[in-house]
């Protein structure tokens, strides 16, 4: 069965979807999909072969047909599909609550942006976490990141580049970024 993400995964890519497309209208040989889309019957071929792989499409003797039972199939993964919980979005701006929206499914971060604008949307869900005046000892850091998205050590870098969160090299301590660290002006982290 091929799941949603997958196939927007198969679908991303122009020459995919447009070979798609056509098979939308109906079924159709590699070198009538190539004179309808004017994509060459070579590059056709190997879409077919990957789109059939996949599971999408069916190929019976070299007529080529979207699988309808997998299209139902995707969208009704689709609907299961869990939103943001409410209070992964509670106090985001709007254009920050619809980024968020997008990369979290319950309480879960399913995915990092590579989008520098939306990684610091979901970060600025992330960082509410973590108590202004605070420190937090590695350890600690990477167990609140981990209840959101396995590669807590992304997460932590990401949110020390963005200054959400300052790191103490010594102790590898951290504390939330956008002021003094706790307890005043002076970095002296509690030992142990």
């Amino acid at each position: 069965m091929l799941d949603p993400e997958e196939f927007i995964r198969l679908a991303a890519d122009r020459t995919r979807l447009a070979v798609l497309g056509r098979l939308a209208v109906g079924a159709a040989r590699a070198s009538q999909v190539a004179a309808d889309t004017g994509i060459n019957e070579r590059e056709v071929l190997r879409v077919l072969g990957r789109l059939t792989a996949a599971g999408l499409l069916r190929d019976e003797a070299g007529v080529y047909a979207l699988d309808d039972d997998v299209l139902r199939g995707v969208a009704s993964a689709q609907r299961r599909t869990e939103a943001a919980h409410p209070a992964v979005l509670a106090g985001l701006d709007e254009d920050d609550a619809a980024v968020a929206a997008r990369f979290f499914r319950g309480m879960k971060l399913v995915e990092i942006p590579v989008a520098v604008a939306k990684r610091r949307a979901v970060l600025r869900v992330l960082v509410d976490e973590f108590e202004p005046g605070r420190y937090y000892p590695e350890a600690e850091v990477r167990r609140i990141l981990r209840k959101f998205h396995p590669d807590d050590a992304a997460l932590r870098r990401y949110m020390v580049d963005e200054g959400m969160l300052v790191r103490e090299s010594r102790s590898r301590t951290y504390w939330r970024g956008g002021g003094p660290p706790p307890g005043g002006g002076a970095i002296d982290p509690p030992s142990g």
